[in-house]
Formats: structure tokens, C-alpha cells, sequence
């Protein structure tokens, strides 16, 4: 059970990755362009966008910030689908 859970968290954390990554790169923003509407360093939205972080890194504040500055919602951040 502890493996099926690592896994599904790992997997969360890949799609907010990809997710971000994707978005960001749609609304031409650099890592260090969001990174200062959201108030955190570059290397954490390299941290994010690369999976470095685990999901328990990113809170809702968090999901919150970077979905207000990237001008979607948390859900597009979350939902395993492709952004066009």
C-alpha cells in the first residue's frame, strides 16, 4: 500500500510538473519571471517544473499563487489533460 501511494504521488507531481512547465512556456513567461509574480526563487519553479519537489511541497497556497499568476486554476494545474 505505502508503494501504490509513493507511486500516485509521484505521478501527481509529474502531471503539475509537466502542467506548469506547459502553461508557463504558453503565457511567455520565464522561470524567473513567475517566479517573481509568485514571490519564491527561480530554482523553486525549477523545482517544481523538474519533479525535484515531492507534492507535499506544494500547498494550496502555493497551487493558489502560481495558478492567480499564470492566469489559470489550480485544476489546470492538477488535471492530467493537454493544454493548448
Amino acid at each position: 500500500m505505502i508503494s501504490s501511494n509513493k507511486h500516485r504521488k509521484g505521478r501527481i507531481m509529474r502531471i503539475i510538473s509537466n502542467n506548469l512547465k506547459e502553461i508557463r512556456k504558453a503565457k511567455k513567461l520565464t522561470q524567473g519571471q513567475l517566479a517573481e509574480i509568485v514571490g519564491c526563487s527561480q530554482g523553486r519553479i525549477g523545482d517544481y517544473e523538474s519533479g525535484r519537489c515531492t507534492i507535499e511541497n506544494i500547498t494550496l497556497g502555493v497551487a493558489l499563487k502560481l495558478s492567480n499568476a499564470l492566469g489559470c486554476s489550480i485544476e489546470d494545474l492538477f488535471t492530467a489533460e493537454e493544454h493548448t
